[in-house]
Parts: structure tokens; sequence; C-alpha cells
């Protein structure tokens, strides 16, 4: 994270001698712990949104399990490394299950509500404790729903550079496509302009052909009539050369 935890922790200023204070409401919580996740399960039951993530069990059983345990644990005098990933991971686990902040924003002023009423019943009679002890647990809330939001937002913009890249790689593809395919409708075009003028040379052969092959057909015949008409042979050799020729044509 790109601020350190002593400087997190100064700026909302919790102090170490204010967590240890917490602890001393553990027993208290854990008593609670049940009642509150219940109400608290209750609670999501009434909104669309989450109602749909708890319809599974195994999502519904982890999240309570997770929910109670974390209620418990924010009476802990400690705020160190593992802390903070444990609370990083509640923000990694709320954005692959599809869990939008507002939710678990909307679920951290639930949790302030009960603190609120446990807290006053452990220091009743002594408003200076009361009010010093939930000032550190909102400082807390606050610290924790920092780092969820933080992995939350991470894991986001992996998600959303993940789809950049598959994008610009479909746009590459698409690109690369569309060439292949200009390229390709340039070559048909090319074989079509060629099989036109193969066409037109093949039909104009044929003309050519029946052009000039019909007059020679009826020259060849008056030629091979005139065999039987001559007597020398200088003008037989004449007719015999008008037939080769033709012929050769």
């Amino acid at each position: 994270m790109s601020v350190d935890i002593a400087t997190r922790l100064g700026f909302l200023g919790i102090e170490e001698a204010d967590l240890a204070e917490l602890e001393q409401l553990r027993p208290r919580f854990e008593a609670h712990a049940e009642r509150f996740t219940e109400r608290f399960y209750q609670h999501l039951l009434g909104y669309e949104e989450p109602r749909s993530l708890l319809s599974d069990p195994e999502v519904r059983d982890r999240l309570l399990a997770s929910q109670r345990d974390y209620f418990v644990s924010l009476c802990s005098p400690s705020i160190d490394a593992a802390y903070v990933e444990r609370r990083a991971a509640i923000g990694r686990m709320h954005d692959r299950i599809g869990l939008a902040p507002v939710w678990y924003i909307c679920a951290y002023a639930l949790y302030l509500g009960e603190i609120g009423r446990l807290v006053a019943e452990h220091h009743r009679g002594d408003a200076t404790r009361m009010r010093r002890a939930y000032a550190t647990f909102a400082k807390r809330i606050l610290f924790d729903l920092q780092l969820a939001m933080e992995a939350y937002i991470d894991k986001r913009s992996e998600h959303l550079e993940f789809a950049n890249r598959e994008l610009a790689a479909a746009q590459r593809g698409l690109r690369r496509e569309v060439r292949e395919q200009r390229e390709e409708l340039r070559a048909t075009a090319a074989r079509a302009r060629a099989a036109e003028q193969l066409a037109s040379v093949g039909m104009l052969a044929a003309g050519l052909a029946h052009e000039i092959g019909t007059p020679m057909s009826v020259i060849r015949g008056h030629a091979e009539s005139l065999e039987n008409a001559v007597r020398d042979e200088r003008s037989l050799w004449r007719v015999h050369t008008i037939v080769d020729q033709i012929d050769r044509i």
C-alpha cells in the first residue's frame, strides 16, 4: 500500500492505549456476535442485490462466518501487517462475489449502531470512557473501510486493465483480419479481371476462327475441285500449295 500503517493510524488518531481499552469489550462482543450477525443477515435479505448473492448457501455461510469473526475482531488491541492483509482480503472477496461498495459501506453503519449500544452498556455511568471507546471504534471502522475499499478498487483496476488488454488484442486481431480480407478482395478482384480478359480473348479467338475458318473452307473446297481440272504438273503443284497453306492457316 502507498501509505504505511503508522501514518494511517496517526492520521486517524488511533493510539495503542485506545486500542487496548477496546479489548475489555471482547466478552460482550462475543456474547452478542451471533445475534448481531443474524440481524445483519436479515437486514441484507431486505434488498435485492445482496439477497441474490446470499441465495448461494456456500456464499451465505462464508459471509456470515466472516462477519461474525470480524465483529469480534474489532476488539483486537493490535493493528499490524497481518491485520491489514485480512481487511484487504475482505475487499478482494467483495469484488470476487460481486458485492458493490454501497452495500458494505452501509453494513459498516449497522456495525456502528450495534457498537454504540454495546459501548453504552459496558461504560454505563462513565460518559468520558464511553465517548472515547466509541470514537476509537468509529476510527477503526473507517480504517477498515479504507483498506477494504482500496483492495476492491485495486482488483477492479486489475479487471479493467485486463479488459483493456483483451480489447486491444481484439482490435489488433480485427485490424489484421480487415487487412487480410482487403488483400483477399484485391486478389479476388485481380483474378476476376484476369478471367474477364481471358474470356474476352477467348471470344475474340473464337470469332476470328469463325471469320477466317469459314472462307478458308470455301477456298479449300474450290482448290480441291481444281485438282481434277488441271493436267500439267506446275498447275497441280500450285493447287496443292493453296490447299497446304489453307491447312496451315
